[in-house]
């Protein structure tokens, strides 16, 4: 049997950070509102199989108001082996496939609803009793999508992918064509692909709702981080006889991204143009990604 060389490396998402305002026909900004994000199972999955900086390429908008987080306040819940018992009523059916995670820091999946106090998880162990978020993890889409800008502002910085210690940021400004009737949005997701529906990397619930009138423009900027390592040389030690010793063996260290890059005009390169030379670990290729938790918070 052939060996397979794995590839000692980490990637991990910050997720996406920004603002969304409304542009003025005189060139106000108003309603200005800084965004945090909700990274979807569904968009670790993309990162497996698409480029990073395409996952930010489209930007839907729409008004629906579906959560994409539920705190439970002063609810709490325990769980012994896989069963998860709450305080009071809170859980609801959707929740299979969602994510619970306690505020003291134990997260795991939810796999089975037995009633609004009582349901099941992937996983198994004694957590103590405390308060705790359900993670909606498992949304694919918007609520109620009402369009797609793939336009973007080309101002100086507006769009552009930098990268400083390991850590890679891709930049972008979407900037819709003037309405032309008036309206509002709520909830904004981005994605690779530019027809509606369900293909999301993420989902932002805003906190109030924008509002536009005939001749403004939506304008929102995103920042989606993501950090290599490790950036100095590693030593490895071989685990395992045959070939999994040769593999494993030596020193490894990241030498170069293997990130394309968004350019000034907010499009992303099908091609490396980031230093590319003895990769190790190359995000963005064919494959699929565990189901993983990134914190939207930090």
């Amino acid at each position: 049997m052939k060996a397979i060389k794995p590839r000692i490396c980490h990637t991990s998402f910050k997720g996406v950070s920004g603002f969304v305002s409304v542009v003025r026909p005189d060139g106000r900004e108003t309603q200005k509102q800084r965004i945090k994000n909700l990274i979807l199972d569904q968009g670790l999955d993309l990162v497996g199989s698409q480029r990073t900086n395409m996952l930010t390429r489209y930007l839907a908008y729409g008004d629906g108001t579906a959560p994409t987080q539920r705190d439970s306040s002063t609810t709490t819940a325990s769980r012994t082996g896989s069963a998860v018992n709450s305080s009071a009523n809170f859980f609801e059916a959707a929740d299979v496939g969602r994510l619970i995670k306690w505020d003291s820091g134990e997260e795991d999946y939810i796999s089975g609803f037995t009633d609004l106090q009582n349901v099941t998880t992937v996983g198994s162990g004694t957590i103590a009793s405390g308060e705790f978020t359900i993670w909606h993890v498992d949304d694919t889409g918007l609520a109620n999508e009402l369009g797609r800008i793939s336009t973007f502002r080309t101002d100086t910085g507006d769009n552009e992918t930098t990268e400083s210690a390991g850590v890679v940021n891709h930049k972008r400004t979407h900037l819709s064509t003037a309405f032309v009737a008036a309206g509002s949005a709520i909830e904004l997701g981005w994605s690779d692909q530019s027809g509606a529906g369900n293909n999301l990397f993420n989902r932002v619930l805003l906190g109030s709702s924008i509002s536009w009138q005939i001749g403004d423009q939506l304008k929102v900027e995103s920042n989606l981080e993501l950090t290599q390592s490790p950036q100095t040389s590693t030593a490895q030690t071989p685990t395992a006889s045959g070939d999994w010793t040769t593999q494993l063996d030596g020193n490894m260290q990241i030498e170069g991204y293997g990130l394309s890059s968004i350019d000034s005009a907010g499009n992303g390169d099908a091609a490396d143009t980031m230093d590319n030379s003895g990769n190790v670990c190359e995000p963005g290729f064919s494959g699929s990604f565990d189901k993983v938790t990134l914190d939207p918070d930090t």
